[in-house]
């Protein structure tokens, strides 16, 4: 068998096998061939279906004149696009991508007369770094949020052990100590939320809800607050309390 043979029959089973989207058209855009999975992408039985039909023929309107002007360019340029990511027909509204190198077809002469597109099919590629880049901007916002909410709890730590260290009154200074507890209680609390990143990964961070006394969740708030308050000359409205 001649090389030429050879090769001919080659082709033919690559075309026939290749999992990757593979097409040659001319330069007006019209098909001359293709491979069976680009056939089958495009809703044909076999490629013999494509030959003389173009991109108007086998896309809706958006999709076929954005490969058309791809191909317009790759013609004026004569130079090869390697590995860029564009859109694919898409199915039950699922959006579709692929990885496509197109390379200009040449004469004898030089002169380029079409264009072969090879593409691979990377939708679920893109879906999981889609869905990659939103788990982590969750964390950054969950992070972001958590070393607000622990200021809360670490001004009040700081704040009522000044005020015990400058105090010489056992009572009130037992008081601080109880108020200290409850924000370490608090800021405990808060660092095991953060640290248990699982919950996030897994996406399994709910909300419950429990019935709460307004006025002891209120009062609790301001006793935090109340050193920083003071220390900036602001009061808390302590009139609030006990309504």
């Amino acid at each position: 068998m001649k090389a030429n043979d050879i090769m001919s029959c080659y082709l033919k089973e690559f075309l026939r096998n290749t999992p990757d989207f593979i097409c040659v058209k001319d330069k007006d855009s019209v098909y001359a061939g293709a491979s069976q999975t680009f056939a089958e992408l495009v809703g044909c039985s076999s490629p013999a279906e494509l030959v003389g039909r173009s991109d108007r023929d086998l896309f809706g309107p958006e999709l076929a004149e954005h490969y058309i002007a791809d191909d317009k360019k790759l013609l004026a340029s004569g130079v090869p696009v390697l590995d860029y990511i564009e859109p694919l027909p898409g199915s039950g509204g699922r959006k579709r991508y692929s990885s496509t190198s197109k390379y200009p077809i040449r004469d004898a002469a030089g002169e380029v007369i079409g264009i072969c597109a090879v593409g691979r099919d990377i939708t679920a590629q893109i879906e999981l770094e889609n869905e990659a880049g939103s788990a982590q901007r969750a964390k950054i916002d969950f992070l972001a949020r958590m070393s607000h909410y622990m200021r809360t709890p670490m001004n009040g730590i700081v704040g009522f052990t000044k005020l015990s260290l400058d105090s010489d009154d056992i009572g009130q200074i037992k008081e601080y100590l109880h108020k200290i507890d409850d924000s370490c209680k608090y800021l405990l609390s808060l660092i095991n939320d953060t640290l248990d990143m699982s919950k996030i990964e897994s996406d399994k961070i709910t909300l419950k809800p429990e019935v709460v006394n307004s006025k002891e969740l209120f009062d609790s708030l301001v006793e935090l607050m109340e050193p920083t308050l003071s220390e900036k000359k602001y009061h808390s409205g302590g009139g609030l309390r006990g309504r």
